[in-house]
């Protein structure tokens, strides 16, 4: 028996380190969000200093995974893609022991 279920969009986080004069080169305030298309993240990436690193994110994600990793009993409802964000997704959400049958 399940103590929660999270259901939500399950999203990648792209994260990296960059300076403050770095993040006046780019549209936009520190602090704030953008939303941008696939070409823009495309040429933004590409425009780092550093290689980013992926995190599993989502606000519903996010708070299943914090209750997993507190040892309640744990699902998330979301659709992945089959490709490597959601093989990343899964794996993250395996190894902090959120049931995973929902998300295949």
């Amino acid at each position: 028996m399940l103590d929660f279920i999270g259901v939500g969009s399950p999203l990648i986080d792209r994260l990296a380190n960059v300076s403050d004069a770095w993040l006046e080169t780019i549209p936009g305030a520190k602090g704030g969000m953008e939303l941008i298309d696939s070409a823009g993240m495309t040429d933004l990436v590409t425009q780092l200093p550093a290689t980013p690193t992926s995190a599993a994110g989502g606000s519903a994600a996010n708070t299943t995974y914090g209750l997993a990793r507190l040892g309640i009993s744990t699902s998330f409802l979301g659709k992945l893609g089959k490709d490597e964000d959601g093989a990343l997704y899964t794996d993250i959400f395996d190894r902090a022991g959120v049931n995973c049958d929902r998300r295949r």
